[in-house]
């Protein structure tokens, strides 16, 4: 049985604009279980983003309740992306990194058991993790010469080694050539195969119905439908949708 990891209940969220109160979400209630791959689906202005950054404690509701794990979110200190229940991606990748450091060092301040490693332990971890990705060769290169999609690349990576049990996605996969598209998606899928609970903004319907094993639609801030997506196994044993 799982367990739930969001408890949302009368969510509401206001902002002030031009002096008028405008609503970004409206009377939401709704429950994300561990492990689940969420997809957040919408028409522009439809409160994917909003949502997702409640999730992540960056936007405090205005109104109803927003648990994690039975506590309520805003009494955990959550700072950024630094969140420690929730790792935020988003749009712009190296919000998720340093664009001062290089990839190498990256991936060691983001990994809170480096100081266990050697040196030469920590060097063949974080190239092994990044030839996974064909980063290897820029590994002492300062990730503000990365393209968009090897930046994407190294978020993810990022978020492999941080403990944050729910893994939060802004369009990921948005404006990514085939290749790094697919790579980004194996990394997610492995996190997800993992036990991270995964909660993905799309504007990609077949893309949301394919892969996630639930879809959530929003429209003008409320809830319009929420479906459970069946899964069975192909020829090599992973999941697809019915």
């Amino acid at each position: 049985m799982k367990h739930d990891i969001y408890r949302i209940e009368g969510l509401c969220v206001e902002f002030q604009r031009w002096g008028e109160t405008v609503a970004a979400i409206t009377d939401l209630n709704l429950t994300v279980h561990e492990g689940d791959w969420v997809m957040l689906i919408g028409h522009n202005g439809s409160g994917k983003s909003t949502l997702l950054r409640v999730f992540a404690g960056q936007i405090p509701p205005t109104r109803g309740t927003v648990c994690f794990k039975g506590r309520a979110l805003d009494g955990i200190d959550c700072v950024q992306t630094a969140c420690p229940t929730a790792f935020l991606v988003e749009q712009n990748p190296l919000a998720s990194a340093s664009a001062k450091l290089t990839l190498l060092e990256n991936l060691q301040v983001a990994d809170e058991d480096s100081t266990k490693l050697t040196r030469g332990e920590r060097t063949k971890k974080y190239e092994e993790m990044l030839a996974s990705v064909g980063l290897a060769r820029q590994m002492n290169q300062l990730a503000r010469y990365l393209s968009g999609g090897e930046r994407q690349l190294l978020s993810l990576l990022i978020a492999q080694l941080r403990p944050s049990p729910v893994l939060l996605l802004d369009e990921p996969l948005a404006a990514l050539d085939p290749t790094k598209e697919q790579l980004c998606m194996e990394l997610i899928a492995g996190l997800n195969r993992a036990g991270r609970t995964v909660i993905h903004v799309t504007h990609d319907h077949e893309l949301a119905f394919s892969i996630g094993s639930r879809v959530i639609e929003l429209e003008r801030g409320y809830l319009k439908s929420d479906a459970s997506i069946p899964k069975c196994s192909n020829d090599n044993g992973e999941e697809v949708s019915l």
